[in-house]
């Protein structure tokens, strides 16, 4: 066989004015190759159109689906609600005494006094957000924890000029240890579901952890519905601990625990919540502020505080002295002040004592 494809040897053959059969050999590797190639580009062409395809038809049904649930659970109507204003003092002042009580209870120390957060409170934090700010407001009356709303969606597909309203609550009922919450909007969604967004029976009773030589909360649902689906018998008979992933977790749960751990108990009164740490029977009452305004009203001139609290010192009681400059923390049975501390600072500086 001949390949004609050498050059000498097809010269030579036109040369010497040869003719012959000739077999011509030529290399197809580079062909099959190239086919290849393009086969591949092909393939991949066709995988990446699908794959456009498909995230363009799930974006598309994410963004009705959206729109659509927008459609439903909100109205063209808002309504505003009052607004508490909060100074930069105050709010330092409530974040040092729930970090006081909360370090403490890490601690393992027991607190000296309840941790009380009133009503007023809890709406001027919620003033202080420029979205929640008149769209949101808190009422707080013996076992119950109301909310109202009227938040704006203009960031969602189809919520322009819309507002979710509604309104929801939650009771604590420590006779039958049962609390219980429900959720209503203003929206008319029969066509959807009918009844409210979110209801829910919790039954809640304590129970002593071998495993962690803790006296723990337990948390189970009785009865509820979610977008009107009732919740089954099955889900609701596996007698689920609700919070028991919350002690599990590998990063927060220890934290956790000890902090339910050292909780007595949450009560919601008129117009604030009180949380009381587990006290020994010495213990209870440790701060008597009849006996140590004795000393107050001695020491320090009262014209020129704004307010003042009760906090543990070195075993002992010290006062915490809050004017419009400065924080100060002094002992109750001497005039020299042992320190002027940021607020902030406050609960770190008395459990480093």
């Amino acid at each position: 066989m001949i390949d004609l494809d050498d050059l000498e040897l097809q010269k030579k053959l036109l040369d010497n004015d040869v003719t012959a059969n000739v077999i011509i050999i030529r290399d197809t590797s580079t062909v099959k190759g190239s086919s290849l190639r393009s086969c591949l580009m092909k393939t991949l062409c066709w995988i990446m159109v699908v794959f456009f395809v498909l995230t363009a038809l799930l974006a598309g049904a994410m963004f009705f689906w959206t729109r659509n649930v927008v459609q439903h659970l909100t109205v063209t109507e808002s309504q505003t609600f009052p607004i508490v204003d909060m100074s930069d003092t105050e709010v330092d002042y409530l974040g040092s005494r729930v970090k006081i009580f909360m370090d403490q209870l890490l601690l393992q120390k027991v607190p000296r006094e309840d941790l009380v957060v009133t009503q007023d409170e809890i709406n001027g934090l919620l003033g202080r957000s420029d979205y929640l700010r008149g769209n949101m407001y808190v009422t707080l009356k013996p076992g119950t924890i109301s909310e109202e709303y009227s938040l704006p969606m203009d960031g969602l597909p189809g919520g322009h000029g819309r507002y979710f309203l509604g309104h929801d609550y939650t009771t604590i009922d420590e006779t039958a240890q049962r609390l219980e919450l429900k959720m209503e909007t203003a929206a008319r969604h029969e066509d959807w579901f009918v009844g409210p967004l979110l209801f829910l029976q919790l039954h809640f009773e304590g129970k002593d952890f071998e495993e962690y030589h803790q006296h723990l909360l337990e948390l189970f649902i009785e009865n509820g519905s979610i977008l009107g689906s009732t919740i089954p018998d099955d889900v609701i008979n596996e007698h689920i601990n609700i919070l028991e992933e919350s002690y599990e977790e590998e990063d927060s749960g220890e934290a956790f625990r000890t902090i339910v751990n050292g909780i007595e108990s949450v009560t919601i009164e008129d117009g604030r919540i009180v949380i009381k740490p587990h006290r020994n029977p010495v213990d209870e009452g440790a701060i008597n502020e009849e006996k140590y305004s004795i000393f107050l009203d001695d020491l320090y001139d009262w014209s020129d505080i704004d307010e003042y609290t009760l906090v543990e010192y070195d075993d002992d009681i010290a006062v915490l002295l809050i004017t419009e400059e400065t924080t100060e923390l002094k002992s109750v049975d001497a005039t020299e002040g042992i320190g002027a501390v940021s607020r902030m600072e406050v609960g770190d500086y008395i459990l480093q004592q």
